[in-house]
């Protein structure tokens, strides 16, 4: 019949005769433990009738070359986040080293999925910083420049306040340190206007 085909996951065969036949589809089940079996139905069967049934799933075992190809995906993305810079230096520092041990992986399926687990992990801790961190940079921001464009008897609280919050931003593991960071910084920075004066224009 043309244009159906028999399809297990990502890979298919055609279906070759209007008489019902036993077909044969080699896949891979992904990382969450699913696979879709059907018919793929494409133009130019008109009104025929069509149908699948007897579907026999058998384990073939486990394929270290699929497995190893996904794994190299999450350390491709987990790679892109490093470099984007955006979550908790802590988070990228301990994705850092998820990223070189799946490098590394022993070619067993136990060690693979681990580290495949590993990078998961670690790539939703340091996702979960991103919005905090946006924040502490924007108050960092925001505090350098009400620092250098003011006049104030005492500079040197405001300054120590802001080099402290940086110090403490590197050791931050999780959103709520990066969270207790910037309020740290809001409150310098009221304590701050109460005794500064801006530059004309700011």
């Amino acid at each position: 019949t043309p244009n159906l085909k028999v399809y297990a996951g990502g890979n298919s065969v055609d279906v070759t005769s209007e008489t019902p036949l036993n077909y044969s589809v080699e896949t891979t089940v992904s990382g969450n433990g699913s696979l879709e079996i059907g018919l793929e139905v494409q133009s130019g069967n008109g009104s025929k009738w069509i149908g699948i049934d007897n579907v026999k799933l058998e384990y073939l075992g486990y394929d270290l070359t699929a497995a190893n190809e996904a794994l190299n995906d999450l350390i491709t993305l987990a790679q892109e986040k490093i470099g984007a810079n955006q979550a908790a230096p802590v988070t990228l520092t301990n994705l850092s080293t998820a990223i070189e041990a799946a490098q590394n992986v022993e070619q067993t399926k136990e060690a693979i999925e681990a580290a495949s687990a590993n990078l998961t992990n670690y790539m939703a801790l340091a996702d979960a910083t991103i919005e905090a961190c946006d924040e502490y940079r924007n108050y960092i921001a925001l505090s350098e420049s009400m620092l250098g464009h003011s006049t104030a008897d005492d500079k040197l609280t405001f300054q120590n306040a802001i080099n402290t919050a940086k110090t403490n931003f590197s050791t931050a593991a999780d959103a709520d340190a990066v969270r207790a960071i910037s309020a740290g910084l809001v409150a310098a920075q009221q304590a701050y206007c109460l005794v500064a004066s801006p530059e004309e224009g700011y």
